[in-house]
């Protein structure tokens, strides 16, 4: 049995309902009867033509997302893909139809056929004003039988642009017209992934774990043609091949455009495809339709008319070129207050040029005026740092070995990989008379190479240090005093505290970290000299490091492990930066 967001599969329509009356105060159910319709029915019947349609439940947002000023007057929603009963169709049309009449927009499947021309007649002889328009766009189908095509959903296009006719003051002969005439521009065709699960009932199996269908309707019936998962290009160019060229072209000769037509595009989905590959989707069948000489003047993608749960597509075509597309194109354009019809299309146009990369590009170091030290300084910093490099590298196996015991093993590798780039970059890359930048451009080489948490953390940690750094110094001076490293560290460590969470006693290097920065920061105040600063620093890192062994995690994925199994090794990366605390003492 599928797995469902539902209570008792009995209640599935009615419960869908009252969700439905409890988003929408537009929207009002007929008492005892299964049918809604605009709140302000009154002022509808007395003002316009009344829009009326419906179907199977299954569908949503169609039919009731549709109701709302400039699209449809009320709905008649049957059982999960069973057409409504003729008497919900002609309780609700009573409600909202007055002299301008009514037009019933009805999908091409007998059933609704049936009920709504049985409530249209019995409409007609009680003395309603009642038209009704069919719509069957299916181009997988041919014309051939009693049946014809289904309705899918282009429908959508119809209950939009006739919603906009009615709310202009068309009659509702002018109305029944432009809904006509749009039924008849409209082609679509659809591809399912999988087969559609309707509530309570088992998930059918017809299809194979590599197969899909294409040219299925809206109710979990077979598609004309059974086929291996294909590339999505090739799937949207199938689809739209049959829906806009002649039978000669190898399409459907449905709508056979040409190129110089225009069309509105609809790409929806079935029931369960992400937007992300609904926009994949698109990008082709506009890519498709332009290289035939056709323009898409109108698109939008999203869920118009979907089949519960389907893994599938659809993509609709709508003739927007000749007679009477002007006036078309501003039906579709007006305003509506249906709540799940799209605020406006979007008119797709030649992509502009891309942002050339000088205008987010960060700045070249050499551009900033940084603060220069003397050679020998810059001498003493350059063996400061390849000794944390070497201290690293010579760490690797047991940071390994720690990190196997709590997480995934990779600690060593990854401090390794950032502690060879490092020193790579101090023989060439490197500017050492300019401390900030130094720090920047160590980000920059972490950045590029470490990944992993720890790797994004020290990419904050020595950024923040170089900017703040950068600011303390200024461009003119001439030396860095310890307590000048101390603070541009200390506003590294609270970067690293603001955006990754953790504090100390987390189990995190944090807990190495801040007991160094705080030593230090100590040792500067007191006027000590910067051997014992550092002295100070690394024995405190240290300490500190060593403490995190049965320290219960609570940040990063040693969070997840079992409090007993943190007993067994130290935090890695507390680890690690205590040894590159304590290669700076060497």
């Amino acid at each position: 049995m599928a797995k469902r967001l539902i209570n008792n599969p009995s209640d599935f329509v009615e419960e869908m309902l009252q969700g439905i009356l409890a988003l929408h105060p537009g929207v009002a159910r007929l008492e005892g009867v299964n049918a809604l319709v605009r709140s302000d029915y009154e002022q509808v019947k007395a003002t316009q033509v009344a829009l009326l349609s419906g179907g199977g439940s299954g569908h949503e947002p169609a039919h009731a997302g549709y109701i709302g000023a400039g699209m449809l007057s009320a709905v008649a929603p049957g059982g999960v893909f069973a057409s409504p009963g003729v008497a919900q169709i002609l309780s609700a049309l009573r409600v909202v139809t007055g002299p301008p009449g009514c037009l019933l927009i009805v999908k091409n499947y007998t059933g609704d056929r049936i009920n709504f021309g049985l409530a249209a007649e019995q409409a007609r002889a009680e003395g309603y004003n009642v038209r009704m328009v069919v719509v069957g766009e299916d181009c997988a189908l041919d014309e051939g039988g009693t049946a014809g095509r289904r309705g899918l959903a282009g429908t959508a296009f119809v209950h939009k642009i006739a919603g906009a006719a009615a709310a202009a003051g068309c009659t509702l002969d002018e109305v029944t017209a432009q809904a006509e005439h749009v039924a008849r521009s409209i082609g679509t065709m659809g591809v399912g992934l999988s087969v559609c699960t309707l509530p309570g009932k088992p998930t059918p199996d017809r299809l194979g774990p590599n197969e899909m269908e294409l040219g299925l309707g809206i109710h979990g019936e077979p598609g004309v043609r059974k086929c291996e998962v294909q590339p999505v290009d090739q799937i949207v160019d199938q689809l739209v091949t049959t829906i806009a060229k002649s039978k000669e072209e190898g399409g459907s000769g449905y709508l056979s455009l040409s190129s110089g037509d225009s069309v509105c595009l609809m790409v929806a989905n079935l029931g369960s495809v992400p937007y992300s590959e609904l926009f994949i989707v698109a990008r082709r069948a506009i890519q498709q339709c332009e290289a035939a000489g056709i323009s898409v003047i109108r698109s939008t993608v999203g869920t118009f008319m979907p089949a519960l749960d389907m893994n599938g597509m659809s993509i609709t075509l709508l003739k927007a070129s000749g007679p009477g597309a002007d006036v078309m194109l501003q039906r579709l354009d007006a305003p509506t207050a249906a709540p799940y019809w799209p605020s406006r299309m979007s008119v797709p146009r030649e992509c502009p040029p891309a942002v050339p990369k000088g205008k987010f590009a960060a700045p070249e170091q050499s551009a900033l005026q940084y603060a220069s030290i003397p050679q020998e300084a810059a001498d003493a910093i350059k063996a400061l740092v390849l000794s944390v490099c070497a201290a690293l590298v010579a760490a690797e196996a047991k940071l390994s070995e720690w990190d196997g015991a709590v997480g995934d093993g990779d600690c060593g590798d990854t401090f390794r990989r950032g502690a060879d780039a490092v020193a790579a970059a101090c023989q060439s890359n490197y500017v050492f008379t300019k401390p900030a930048q130094l720090l920047t451009q160590i980000a920059d080489t972490i950045a590029s190479v470490m990944g992993a948490t720890s790797g994004v953390m020290l990419d904050i940690f020595f950024r923040a240090a170089g900017a703040a750094l950068h600011k303390r110094l200024g461009s003119d001076a001439a030396a860095v005093t310890a307590a000048d490293w101390v603070e541009a560290f200390a506003v590294g460590v609270e970067r690293v505290q603001f955006y990754g969470g953790a504090r100390p006693g987390m189990r995190t290097m944090l807990d190495a970290l801040v007991p160094a920065l705080e030593a230090a920061r100590a040792q500067a105040e007191a006027g000590a000299s910067g051997t014992e600063v550092l002295n100070q620093a690394a024995g405190a890192a240290l300490k500190g490091a060593e403490a995190t062994q049965g320290m219960e995690a609570m940040a990063g994925r040693a969070s997840y492990v079992r409090k007993e199994q943190m007993a067994k090794a130290p935090d890695p990366g507390a680890m690690a930066i205590a040894y590159a605390v304590q290669a700076l003492t060497k």
